[in-house]
């Protein structure tokens, strides 16, 4: 369930004065650290006025002012950005081996450490991504998806419905009729787990339901009263098939 708690959303002033951004580093600013929980999830107003949403165990390091012909933040696990213009001062965000470049607008990145896939996707306006593991940088369009796959190093571009990935930040989650394909989707944000479902199964099934503090194990039991569906858990991963 999506809990935003003060306990949960936690801002430090890091006591160090050093911070690069590609290949400059300014020694002079002090950095802050915001932190989520597990369970927690947050908005927080940079000191520029970029709106930033933070997925649970996410990680953000951001300076306590944005000086010089940059504006430099740096994520480890998910967030939504909603990036103030500044036409003279480009955004950037470093995400592990990621780096994007935005003037102003809004998108998402998902770096976790412990996981094999980073996604960037653009919700509106424009952005360039780069970094260690592309050759080339590239502009991403409003509605696109870039996966990269750590492991396999496959880099996959698709057209999306950005809501699916942004849901998580409201106090609810309604589904009407929804494809199971698109349910996934915003069970994965939202609770933050990895799941893999059958493919018959997304095809067949739609589902109408809404979440706001009900637990995974919750949900699942009630999917699997109203469908046909079966689940289980094998090494942290959520596998949904069709009930036989």
């Amino acid at each position: 369930a999506l809990r935003i708690a003060v306990s949960l959303l936690l801002l430090f002033s890091v006591g160090y004065g050093g911070y690069q951004i590609g290949n400059k580093t300014n020694r002079s600013i002090p950095v802050n650290r915001l932190l989520t929980g597990e369970d927690g999830k947050g908005k927080f107003v940079l000191p520029d006025g970029t709106t930033v949403w933070m997925n649970a165990n996410s990680v953000l390091e951001y300076p306590e002012s944005f000086t010089g012909e940059k504006r430099w933040v740096r994520l480890e696990g998910e967030a939504l950005f909603e990036v103030t213009k500044d036409a003279g001062k480009p955004f950037f965000v470093q995400a592990g081996g990621l780096e994007t470049e935005v003037l102003g607008t809004r998108f998402l990145l998902n770096n976790y450490s412990c996981k094999s896939i980073i996604e960037a996707l653009l919700v509106n306006g424009s952005v360039e991504i780069s970094g260690d593991y592309f050759s080339a940088s590239r502009i991403l369009s409003p509605g696109q998806l870039l996966t990269y796959n750590k492991e396999t190093q496959q880099t996959d571009l698709s057209i999306v419905n950005t809501d699916d990935y942004t849901n998580w930040i409201h106090s609810k989650l309604v589904f009407d009729k929804t494809n199971l394909a698109n349910v996934i989707i915003n069970l994965k944000k939202w609770y933050g787990v990895d799941i893999v479902a059958s493919p018959e199964l997304i095809r067949n099934v739609h589902m109408s339901f809404t979440i706001r503090r009900e637990s995974l194990d919750e949900i699942l039991k009630y999917m699997s009263i109203t469908a046909p569906i079966s689940y289980e858990w094998k090494n942290d991963i959520l596998y949904l098939s069709l009930k036989k």
